[in-house]
């Protein structure tokens, strides 16, 4: 007779982790916007990686600890903005209080 193996709360274990969205944000840029370098390349990069960590985070599947890893990498990726970045959106958000 085989014997059924039960789980208990010690020997199950989940393993989470940040979301690597580095390498398909490097891939969507070679996709969607082929002709940008350098900085402004790496702008694309960085604004897609945000979107897509708001979107994971507002998922309605996400459960509480999934929703804080992704508010923290978004707040990382945020304060990792290029200066050039930072200063596009702020003139932005000024002629939007117009």
């Amino acid at each position: 007779m085989e014997t059924l193996q039960v789980c208990t709360r010690r020997a199950w274990r989940r393993r989470f982790a940040r979301p690597q969205l580095d390498l398909w944000s490097v891939n969507l840029s070679e996709d969607r916007a082929p002709d940008l370098m350098g900085q402004a390349r790496h702008d694309f990069e960085r604004e897609a990686r945000i979107s897509a960590l708001g979107l994971l985070l507002n998922s309605r599947d996400a459960t509480p600890l999934w929703q804080r890893i992704c508010y923290a990498e978004e707040r990382r990726e945020i304060r990792a903005r290029s200066n050039d970045q930072r200063l596009a959106m702020e003139l932005a958000l000024l002629e939007s209080m117009r």
